[in-house]
């Protein structure tokens, strides 16, 4: 009997256990549904926050910056011709297919927000919306310094910058053509680029040199033996040159030092402004600045309001800016 208790317990005690296991079997597996399910729920809500960071499509305003009137032209109908009136001139004679004529094509105008309606339109078009678009409105331009007025009339105005020697024709052959001796022009100079021109006297034809450098501020060129006037020429510089006679049984070779002076200008200021009349002509209003002038003495004149204020000399010199501060 007892034997028999044994067994029962035991049976009962193994049935517990197999309980226990499917429980536990059944919670772990529970366990891993609800990690899948959060695991998928999580990547649902990262795709959806991903879409809503994703740009959207353009924006396209709805009224569009320029209006193009599409809307087709009619002609107006033409009044057919009377039996018995005469054909007009260029119509085709009775019994004629007319010739189709060729037409261009009517051009729509495009204006920004608003197009007129065409001339002679049969069918009125729907005027366009008008954008919303605001106007720019154009960029505020800071006050200019004093200037001449739109009425002035500049008179005076700088001598032009010098040129070939006046009297004589460009030469168009070589300048050592048929020639019996030669001597080399060493120039000296720090002026560079510059124009050189060579005249020969005796033919009143010019050359425009080149010169080669040999070193530092040293240039030279070869030319034929004869009498020659050269003259060495720089834009806002104030020309120079000279005669000389060339005979290579003499020298072989010439030194010129071509060291140019830049030309003078004139600066003048006053209190409140002023007319400048140079020499008589009127050449500006103060603040007053010009350059590229000649070595001489100017007569300078003020004029403020029709009346000559202010009038005095001013002598000019090689390289300098005359300044002059008038209190007036």
């Amino acid at each position: 009997m007892s034997q028999q208790n044994n067994q029962y317990n035991n049976q009962d005690n193994q049935q517990e256990y197999y309980d226990e296991q499917e429980m536990k079997n059944n919670r772990i597996a529970g366990y891993m549904l609800a990690f899948f399910l959060l695991v998928i729920m999580g990547g649902m809500i990262y795709l959806v926050v991903l879409s809503d960071k994703s740009p959207g499509p353009a924006y396209i305003p709805e009224t569009p910056l320029y209006a193009v009137d599409t809307s087709p032209i009619t002609p107006p109908e033409s009044s057919p011709t009377p039996s018995g009136s005469p054909t007009p001139a260029g119509s085709p004679a009775v019994g004629e297919s007319p010739s189709p004529s060729v037409s261009p094509a009517p051009t729509s105008s495009v204006s920004p927000a608003q197009s007129p309606s065409p001339e002679k339109s049969a069918a009125p078009s729907p005027s366009p919306e008008k954008s919303t678009t605001p106007a720019v409105s154009p960029s505020k331009t800071p006050p200019s310094s004093p200037s001449p007025s739109p009425e002035m009339k500049i008179e005076f105005t700088p001598p032009p910058q010098d040129g070939p020697p006046e009297g004589v024709i460009p030469a168009m052959e070589d300048i050592m053509k048929d020639a019996k001796g030669k001597v080399d022009l060493n120039v000296a100079t720090n002026q560079m680029p510059l124009t050189v021109y060579l005249v020969d006297l005796a033919k009143d034809k010019y050359w425009t040199l080149e010169l080669k450098e040999l070193g530092p501020e040293k240039y030279f060129c070869t030319v034929p033996d004869g009498h020659y006037y050269i003259k060495f020429v720089k834009e806002g510089y104030i020309s120079f040159g000279g005669e000389m006679e060339l005979d290579s049984n003499e020298s072989g070779s010439v030194d010129i030092n071509a060291y140019l002076d830049k030309r003078p200008g004139i600066k003048i200021t006053t209190k409140k402004p002023a007319e400048v009349l140079i020499d008589g002509k009127l050449a500006g209003r103060t603040p007053f600045e010009m350059q590229n002038l000649e070595v001489k003495e100017y007569s300078i004149t003020l004029r403020r309001n029709g009346k000559n204020i202010k009038e005095f000399k001013v002598k000019t010199a090689p390289d300098k800016v005359v300044e002059k501060k008038i209190d007036i």
